[in-house]
C-alpha cells in the first residue's frame, strides 16, 4: 500500500476546537476515484483524517491482496463487541460533495491561514467574543472568515467549513439549501431571534461525544465482566 500526505490538503483541521473531546478521533473513509489521463481505470484508496495533525494522510490500494487485508481488518472490528457503542462503520457520500483542491481553495480564498480559523473558533466560544465577532471582528480575509463573524457557536463554526469545504453537486440540494437562506433573509425578526438563543446553546457536538464514550466504556465493562 503506497502511502502519500497531502500537506497542502485546505481540509485543515485546525477549525476543530482542540479541547473538545471529539478533536482526538480519527476519521477513516475509502475513497474511490476515476483516473482521466488513463481512461476507464478505477482506483480505489484510503483517506484518514486525524484532527491532531494538520494534513490528510492518503493511502492507494495497488492490489487484490491490500483489498483482501483491508476487507479482513474491517470484518474484525465489525466483530468485536467492544466496539459495538464506541464506533460505526459506514459508507460516506463523497460524490455528493465537490472535491476542491489546495490550489483551488487558495485562489478563491475560501479559507483563511490555519492559526486565524483557530482564533476566530476562539472567539465564538464565548457569547461576548461572538457578539464583538459579529459587530465587525476582524479575519475576513477569505469567504469562511467573512460568514464566520455571524455564527455565535463552536457547532455553527464548523457547520459553516463543512458547507464551504465540501459543496454540494446536487441541483435539488442545492435549491433545498438557497430557500432557507431565503427565508431568513426575508424574516428579519425571525432570524434576529434564532441568532440571539442561539448564543446560549452549549457545544452538542462536545457534549454528545462525551456521553457517547461514557455509555460505550460502561457496554466494554460489562461485556468485559460477561467473558470472566
Amino acid at each position: 500500500m503506497d502511502s502519500q500526505s497531502s500537506e497542502d490538503s485546505p481540509f485543515s483541521s485546525s477549525v476543530i476546537d482542540s479541547s473538545s473531546s471529539s478533536s482526538t478521533e480519527a476519521v477513516l473513509c475509502a475513497v474511490i476515484g476515476k483516473n482521466s489521463s488513463i481512461g476507464s481505470t478505477l482506483s480505489l484508496g484510503i483517506a484518514i483524517f486525524d484532527p491532531r495533525k494538520s494534513s490528510l494522510q492518503l493511502a492507494e490500494i495497488s492490489s487484490d491482496e491490500h483489498l483482501t487485508a483491508l476487507e479482513s481488518i474491517l470484518i474484525q472490528l465489525a466483530s468485536d463487541e467492544s466496539l459495538y457503542h464506541a464506533c460505526s462503520i459506514g459508507p460516506y457520500p463523497v460524490a455528493s460533495f465537490l472535491n476542491i483542491d489546495a490550489a483551488a481553495a487558495a485562489a478563491l480564498h475560501l479559507l483563511p491561514p490555519p492559526q486565524q480559523q483557530q482564533q476566530v473558533l476562539q472567539r465564538a466560544a464565548a457569547a461576548a467574543a461572538a457578539a464583538a465577532a459579529t459587530s465587525g471582528g476582524g479575519g475576513v480575509g477569505s469567504i469562511y472568515g467573512l460568514f464566520s463573524r455571524y455564527c455565535c457557536t463552536p457547532l455553527g463554526m464548523r457547520r459553516l467549513h463543512i458547507i464551504i469545504t465540501q459543496p454540494l453537486v446536487d441541483a435539488e440540494e442545492i435549491s433545498k439549501r438557497h430557500d432557507i437562506v431565503e427565508a431568513f433573509m426575508q424574516e428579519v425578526f425571525r432570524r434576529e431571534v434564532f441568532q440571539k438563543h442561539f448564543q446560549h446553546v452549549c457545544d452538542l457536538d462536545r457534549i454528545a461525544t462525551r456521553l457517547h464514550r461514557i455509555h460505550a466504556a460502561t457496554q466494554a465493562n460489562k461485556g468485559g465482566k460477561k467473558a470472566q
